[in-house]
């Protein structure tokens, strides 16, 4: 973070590049995980045989989370994000508010920003949206956060042909996550 006067100040590229690293590293972890169960030993094996049936079931569903799968998926998710450190965890809270920028920013002229110049607009949603990331829990960027990565999920099992699971399923998968975490999308202007 850039401070000044006791401001913080998120640049653009500073923006970009922690979206970038959680998006590229970060999700792509978050997949892998995801998709390949790991052994006894927590090791992860990219093999047919360690292909996580939920993600089957979701493939066949197209990617729609019915019932019992979106509490195992809520498990899963909170398992991954508790075991991050805070940095990996602040970086995914900038993906979440980049995601959602644009949602953020049109609630607070509805409500806060209503009374508000122009001038003060800017300054004021900024304190907002570092108060999201100071305060991901009371702020509801935790469920946010949790609401993109199932939507990760979903969308990334909607990618994937997993009617017939054979040595070529491997490399479809492994293209898919690494086409979803290329995929950055628009970054925060």
């Amino acid at each position: 973070m850039i401070t000044f006067s006791e401001h913080l100040i998120v640049t653009k590229e500073l923006n970009n590049v922690v979206c970038r690293y959680a998006q590229k590293v970060l999700l792509k972890e978050f997949l892998l995980d995801f998709t390949f169960l790991k052994n006894e030993n927590g090791k992860r094996k990219i093999k047919t045989k360690n292909i996580n049936p939920l993600l089957e079931e979701l493939s066949t569903h197209q990617g729609d989370i019915y019932g019992d799968e979106e509490l195992e998926i809520s498990e899963f998710i909170n398992g991954f994000i508790s075991k991050l450190d805070q940095n990996d965890k602040t970086a995914l809270y900038f993906l979440a508010l980049n995601e959602n920028y644009l949602i953020y920013y049109d609630d607070f002229l509805a409500n806060e920003g209503a009374h508000l110049d122009e001038d003060s607009i800017d300054k004021e949603f900024g304190r907002e949206l570092a108060y999201k990331i100071y305060n991901p829990n009371a702020s509801e960027l935790d469920e946010d956060l949790n609401e993109l990565l199932q939507n990760k999920i979903s969308s990334f099992a909607d990618d994937l042909d997993l009617s017939e699971i054979d040595e070529s399923s491997i490399e479809q998968i492994l293209e898919t996550i690494e086409s979803q975490c290329n995929d950055i999308g628009s970054l925060i202007r």
